[in-house]
C-alpha cells in the first residue's frame, strides 16, 4: 500500500512528479504512486487502477502547473479525491494560474495548506519537497467543510433534548433554594487605635463574615470616616517652604526655652503626637513640618539628658536674630532649583536621531541600538533606528547577488523591530483596512507573525500606519531592508558570521511552524531587529523583474530584470499600482528553508498576488 498518490499533466509535470516520487522515497520514506504510462493525448489505458490507487492511498498530491486544471483525467482525479474525503496537498509551479471557474471538487483540494515549488527555476527544490513530506501527516483537524457530516442527525436531536431537560432542572430546583435574602452581609464595627504618646483616636474597621454570595447592592458602606478631609492650602514653592520652615524653626525655639527642665518630657511627649498628626496632613504644613524637625532634635538630645537638652536650647536663644530672620534666603535658590532644567530635558527620540545622523563608525557595535514605540502608532510595533552609513551590498554566492557594490545611506529610518504579528494585523482588521486572516497550522497565535499575506496587503497594511499618523510608513526598500540586518561591517548573517543554530534562528529542519517573534534574542541584528533571517520570508518594496509570458527570460518585449548593482532611480522602486506581472522580492528566509538562505545577501521574488505559509512582512518609517 503507497503513502501518497501524485496527480499530474504530463505538460508542464511529468518530470517534476518523477522527482518528487523519487525524493518523497529517498529522502523521507514516503512511497508514492505516479502513473508513468499515462499521457494526456490518448485515454488512460486502466482507470480503474488510478481510481483504487486514488482510494488505497491516504494522501492525495496533486501537481498544478499551467492548463493542469484543464485536463479531463486530472480532474477526473481531484473529483474521486474529493468523494472519498482524501487529505490533499495543492503543489503549486511556477506556471500555475488560479481557475476561474468555480468547481467543487478543486475549491476542495485549494482548501488545504499547499507547497509551492520553483520548478523553473530549480531552486529549494528539497526545501519545497520536504514541506510536501511534512504535509503528508493527514491534520488532526477535520478535513475541509466540503465533507458530509460525521454525525447522524438523532445524536444533534439527542443532544438538544439534553439541553432541555438540564434547562428544566435549573428552572425548577436550582433557582427555589437560592435565597439572596438570607444571605449574611459584612458588619461594621468600631475600634480604637492607640497612639504612641499615650492619646486615643477612633478608626474604622470592617470585619467581614464569611457568604458564599455578596450581592453589590448590599455593600455596606461606612457612614463616618476616622480622618476629616484634607483642606487645600496655598501651594509655595521650595525656596518659600524652607524659608518658612527656618523662621517657624526659631520661633519653636522660643517657646521652648520658656520651658522648665522638668517640664522637658511632657514637653517632647506633646511634640512627638504633634509630629504624629503632621505626618498624616496631605498638605504641607510649615508649622508643623517645624515642629516634627524640632521633636527629631529634642529626642536626639534627650539621649544625652534631658536638663543638657534645656540648656541646649537656652543657649540657642542667646543668638541675636538667629530666630527672626531667615536672611540667607540665597543659599536655598540654588540648591532647589533643578525643576526648570527638567522640564528641558530633551525627547530621547530627538537625541537618538541627532546620533543617528552624525554616526562615523565602521564597526557594527560602535553603534548602540534604540527601539521605540510612537504613541500614535496604530499598530503600536517597536521600531529600531538605523544610522547613516555605508556598507557592501550583495555577495559572490548567487548571480543575483553579484556583483558586490557599496551602498551609502545619508539619512537615517527606522524599521520594525519584529515581523508584522497576527495580533498587529488584526488591529487593522477591526479598523476595516486589511482582510481577516484566519489562523493556521503555522502561524495561530496573537504573537507569531502574520502569514498568508500578499505583496498587496502587506503594503497596503503600512498605508494604513502612514494614513492614520500621516507619517511615511511603507514597506522598506531591499536595500534597506539588508543594510540593517547586516550593518556596517556587511556580516553574514544579522548576528555576525556564525552559521545559524537553533539559539539564533527559526529554521528548517528544526522548526515545523513560525515562532513568536522575537523569540530569538540572539539573533538580533546590530540596530536591534529580531527575526531577520528565518521564521517568514519578508516582501520588501523592491520589483525583481517584470514577466509577461511566463518563461522568466526577463527578455521579450516589455520586460525587465533589475540585476545588480542596485540604482534606486532605475525603476525598480516604482509604484506600479495592482499590477500583477511586477515580481517583487522576498528578504530573509524563513522556517521552512534551510541554513543556506539564511544569507543576509539572499533574494527571493514571486508575484505580488502570491500567499504561502512562509510569507510575512515587516514596515520601514522614513
Amino acid at each position: 500500500m503507497v503513502d501518497a498518490f501524485i496527480s499530474y499533466r504530463r505538460k508542464p509535470s511529468a518530470s517534476l512528479a518523477q522527482l518528487v516520487q523519487e525524493k518523497l522515497k529517498n529522502q523521507h520514506t514516503i512511497d508514492a504512486y505516479v502513473d508513468t504510462t499515462r499521457t494526456d493525448s490518448t485515454r488512460v489505458q486502466f482507470p480503474e487502477r488510478l481510481m483504487q490507487a486514488i482510494a488505497d492511498a491516504p494522501v492525495f498530491i496533486c501537481l498544478l502547473g499551467e492548463g493542469t486544471l484543464e485536463s479531463e483525467w486530472v480532474h477526473k482525479e481531484i473529483q474521486r479525491a474529493y468523494e472519498l474525503g482524501k487529505h490533499c496537498i495543492p503543489v503549486f509551479q511556477e506556471s500555475y494560474v488560479p481557475p476561474t471557474v468555480e468547481d467543487s471538487a478543486v475549491d476542495y483540494l485549494l482548501a488545504f495548506d499547499g507547497v509551492h515549488i520553483f520548478d523553473v527555476k530549480a531552486v529549494f527544490m528539497d526545501e519545497s519537497i520536504g514541506q510536501i513530506a511534512a504535509l503528508c501527516a493527514p491534520p488532526k483537524t477535520p478535513a475541509p467543510a466540503s465533507q458530509p457530516p460525521r454525525f447522524p442527525i438523532m445524536r444533534y436531536l439527542a443532544a438538544i433534548l439534553a439541553l432541555a431537560v438540564l434547562i428544566a432542572v435549573v428552572l425548577l430546583v436550582v433557582l427555589p433554594n437560592l435565597n439572596p435574602v438570607n444571605i449574611p452581609t459584612p458588619t461594621l464595627t468600631h475600634t480604637q487605635a492607640v497612639v504612641a504618646v499615650g492619646t486615643t483616636s477612633e478608626t474604622l474597621a470592617f470585619t467581614e463574615t464569611e457568604s458564599p454570595f455578596l450581592q453589590p447592592s448590599e455593600t455596606p458602606t461606612p457612614s463616618e470616616t476616622a480622618s476629616p478631609q484634607p483642606t487645600e492650602t496655598p501651594t509655595l514653592s521650595e525656596t518659600q517652604m524652607e524659608m518658612t520652615i527656618t523662621s517657624e524653626y526659631g520661633a519653636i525655639l522660643n517657646e521652648i526655652q520658656q520651658t522648665n527642665a522638668a517640664d522637658a518630657t511632657g514637653t517632647a511627649a506633646a511634640l512627638t503626637a504633634t509630629a504624629d498628626s503632621w505626618t498624616e496632613t496631605p498638605t504641607p504644613d510649615a508649622r508643623r513640618t517645624a515642629e516634627a524637625r524640632v521633636t527629631r532634635d529634642a529626642i536626639a538630645a534627650a539621649t544625652q539628658g534631658v536638663v543638657d537638652a534645656t540648656a541646649t536650647a537656652n543657649a540657642w536663644t542667646d543668638t541675636p536674630t538667629a530666630t527672626r530672620t531667615p536672611t540667607p534666603t540665597h543659599t536655598f535658590t540654588p540648591t532647589h532649583t533643578p525643576t526648570s532644567t527638567l522640564t528641558h530635558t530633551p525627547d530621547p527620540v530627538v537625541v537618538a536621531l541627532e546620533q543617528a545622523r552624525n554616526f562615523t563608525g565602521d564597526e557594527n557595535t560602535d553603534w548602540v541600538a534604540f527601539a521605540t514605540t510612537f504613541p500614535d502608532d496604530p499598530a503600536a510595533a517597536p521600531m529600531v533606528l538605523v544610522p547613516v552609513g555605508s556598507f557592501q551590498m550583495g555577495s559572490t554566492v548567487n548571480t543575483d547577488e553579484q556583483p558586490v557594490h557599496t551602498q551609502t545611506f545619508d539619512q537615517p529610518f527606522w524599521i520594525d523591530q519584529t515581523e508584522v504579528t497576527r495580533g498587529q494585523w488584526g488591529l487593522c482588521v477591526a479598523e476595516g483596512a486589511c482582510p481577516a486572516k484566519t489562523g493556521n497550522q503555522y502561524s495561530e497565535r496573537d504573537e507569531q507573525p502574520v502569514n498568508y499575506v500578499t505583496w498587496f496587503e502587506a503594503r497596503d497594511y503600512c498605508v494604513w500606519r502612514a494614513e492614520v499618523t500621516g507619517e511615511d510608513y511603507r514597506l522598506p526598500t531591499e536595500r534597506e531592508w539588508e543594510y540593517a540586518a547586516r550593518g556596517v561591517e556587511s556580516w553574514t548573517y544579522p548576528w555576525g558570521s556564525e552559521s545559524p543554530t537553533d539559539d539564533l534562528a527559526v529554521y528548517y529542519p528544526t522548526a515545523n511552524e513560525t515562532a513568536d517573534v522575537g523569540s530569538k534574542p540572539d539573533g538580533v541584528s546590530w540596530v536591534g531587529a529580531l527575526d531577520m533571517s528565518g521564521n517568514v520570508w519578508e516582501w520588501v518594496n523592491t520589483i525583481y523583474g517584470i514577466e509577461l509570458n511566463g518563461d522568466y527570460d526577463f527578455s521579450d518585449s516589455g520586460e525587465s530584470l533589475y540585476n545588480y548593482p542596485y540604482v534606486a532611480n532605475d525603476g525598480r522602486e516604482a509604484d506600479t499600482g495592482e499590477r500583477t506581472d511586477v515580481l517583487r522580492v522576498l528578504r530573509g528566509g524563513s522556517f521552512s528553508v534551510s541554513t543556506s538562505v539564511l544569507r543576509g545577501a539572499v533574494r527571493y521574488w514571486y508575484y505580488p498576488y502570491f500567499e504561502y505559509v512562509n510569507v510575512g512582512f515587516r514596515c520601514a518609517l522614513s
